[in-house]
């Protein structure tokens, strides 16, 4: 994908302002319970004097944001504002987890809950 069309933000739809990350990982994480998934979730936490953003971790950065498990099914997901793309770290995350890996977006809650139900990939394939 072009860096220009991987960088590009989509408006909110009919003027609505964007859906906060923090609230579609949460509507995520509730909807993951509903079926049964047990969900981890990584959360930045603000460090440092100049009030920087990070996640506090070892090894490769760029991990999915969820890590969901069910009867011997694993799924990670990365969580995307619509219009937002993964940076390039969580590109090679997604490609080195084929299968396993993928993003969600808020406009793909339909999709979501299905992959949620079946446990099966659909976003993305």
């Amino acid at each position: 994908m072009p860096p220009s069309i991987r960088k590009a933000r989509r408006p909110p739809a009919a003027g609505l302002p964007p859906e906060l990350e923090e609230d579609f990982q949460r509507w995520c994480i509730e909807t993951a319970h509903l079926f049964k998934w047990h969900v981890v979730a990584y959360r930045a936490a603000r460090v440092g004097r100049h009030g920087r953003w990070v996640t506090p971790l070892q090894g490769d950065s760029g991990a999915p944001d969820l890590i969901l498990a069910r009867g011997g099914v694993c799924m990670l997901r990365e969580l995307k504002r619509d219009g937002e793309y993964p940076r390039a770290n969580q590109r090679d995350w997604l490609r080195e987890l084929g299968e396993h890996g993928g993003v969600w977006r808020p406009s793909d809650r339909v999709l979501i809950v299905e992959e949620l139900r079946t446990g099966t990939k659909i976003i993305g394939r």
